[in-house]
Formats: structure tokens, C-alpha cells, sequence
């Protein structure tokens, strides 16, 4: 994998595919049409789906994210049924103007945070008897104009092929758009 830059917020970890295949092989139910299993998901439905299996949290993921970042899910619209990726960013109290004091007894994502190539993966303060009030933003990014891999197939193969279009589709995008948006939020 490369260095994680500003302009970088997932990668895809190729010494994990192995894994990812192995996961997606656990879940065809996911990648059909409900009431017909050779028929594939939308384009849309898809890609979440493939997008969920490989940020997994049961261990490392085919898709990587940014140390900085707490999540990057799926999301579709209410209103108009669109997906979207969402981000969810730690934000520090020195960011946030607010006329609320917090005083000192109320403590903020933790300082002493682990390092991954010099970015910071923010954790919440250790357990103790200081309330912590936590903030964070929200990005969701419209996949509306991205151009979706559209699948061919529900097994085998042809699947794992699948799946890994739509999710580098999704990497590609997502470092593409949100990244210039999420260069000043981070701590």
C-alpha cells in the first residue's frame, strides 16, 4: 500500500483479497436479487454490498481506510433513493465555536493517539471519571454521477470480478470527491 496522503482515504490492500473472496463466497445471498438468485442487485445495491464485506470489521479489509477516519458506510437516501458513502471525521473542541463551556472536567478525543505513517487514529480518552463530550462530522458523498460497475453474475468468478470493480470504483471516487472536502476537518 502507499503512504496515506490528504488526498487519500482508502486504498485497497490487494495482500487481502484472498480473504476479501472468502468473504464474499460466505455472502452470495447478498449480491441477488431477492426473489431471483441468478439475477444481480442494481449497480447501486451492489456496490454497498460489496463496499460493506470489504471494510469488514473482522480484521484487516480489503479496502483500507485513512487512520483518521472513524467509518466510511453506505447510505441511501430517503428522499431520493441515491447512495451515498458516508464519512464519519473526529472533530477536536478547539474546532467547534460553541458558546456551551465545557470546563476541565470535560475531556475530548484523546492526545495520545496511535501513529500510521504519521497520521493519527483518533480514540476516545481512557476510562475514568471525566465525562467526554465527542464530536464528530458527517460527510455524505453522492455516488449519483459516478459511473457504478453494473454485474454480470451472482457466483463464482465472474462475482469476485464484480466485486472488486465496484469497490475500486468506490475507492477511486471517494478519494477523488471527498477528500479535498475533508482536508481541513481532520485533527
Amino acid at each position: 500500500m502507499n503512504p496515506w496522503t490528504v488526498t487519500t482515504l482508502a486504498q485497497l490492500d490487494d495482500s487481502e483479497a484472498d480473504r476479501y473472496a472468502a468473504y464474499v463466497n460466505q455472502r452470495l445471498d447478498r449480491f441477488h436479487e431477492y426473489d431471483d438468485e441468478n439475477k444481480p442487485l442494481p449497480a447501486d445495491e451492489f456496490a454497498a454490498q460489496a463496499w460493506t464485506i470489504a471494510t469488514t470489521p473482522e480484521g484487516p479489509g480489503y479496502v483500507r481506510l485513512r487512520p483518521d477516519l472513524l467509518d466510511v458506510r453506505p447510505y441511501f437516501d430517503d428522499d431520493d433513493g441515491a447512495l451515498y458513502l458516508s464519512l464519519r471525521l473526529p472533530i477536536r473542541h478547539s474546532a467547534v465555536r460553541t458558546r456551551i463551556p465545557f470546563g476541565p472536567d470535560v475531556t475530548d478525543w484523546d492526545r495520545h493517539t496511535l501513529r500510521h505513517d504519521g497520521w493519527t487514529t483518533p480514540l476516545p480518552p481512557r476510562p475514568g471519571t471525566r465525562t467526554a463530550l465527542l464530536f464528530s462530522a458527517e460527510l455524505r458523498i453522492s455516488a449519483a454521477s459516478w459511473p457504478l460497475y453494473v454485474p454480470t453474475t451472482t457466483r463464482g468468478p465472474g462475482l469476485l470480478r464484480d466485486t472488486a470493480a465496484a469497490v475500486r470504483i468506490l475507492v477511486d471516487h471517494l478519494n477523488q470527491d471527498a477528500a479535498p472536502l475533508t482536508a481541513n476537518l481532520t485533527p
